[in-house]
């Protein structure tokens, strides 16, 4: 699996399933962990609980999609609600469901 930057404004990721199926997540106009702990933002507040993010989209996710690895509901719950960086939510994604997945720091090219 490979995860790279969106080419379609709409969304923050694309993650590469295989060859013939991609999917699109991470809205640009949604607060996530990732972008509300990066203190180079300009939208970083300390003072706003993470959890209470993390509660807030599982109450609205569906939580029978968070078991399948290629769904939009586990994609989006588990690499930006799940850990503070990038890095640690793709490592613990790629524990919990058994996957290599390569990030490239790239917008996607269609390929």
């Amino acid at each position: 699996m490979k995860l790279y930057k969106s080419n379609n404004e709409a969304y923050l990721y694309v993650m590469r399933i295989n060859y013939l199926n991609k999917v699109y997540f991470g809205d640009t106009m949604t607060m996530n962990v990732i972008n509300m702990t990066d203190k180079r933002r300009t939208i970083y507040d300390k003072a706003f609980d993470v959890e209470i993010l993390k509660e807030e989209y599982f109450q609205c996710c569906k939580k029978e999609n968070l078991n399948k690895y290629n769904s939009l509901d586990s994609l989006e719950y588990y690499l930006l609600y799940n850990k503070s960086s990038l890095k640690s939510s793709l490592k613990d994604f790629s524990i919990r469901f058994g996957l290599y997945v390569t990030y490239y720091n790239e917008v996607y090219n269609g390929q």
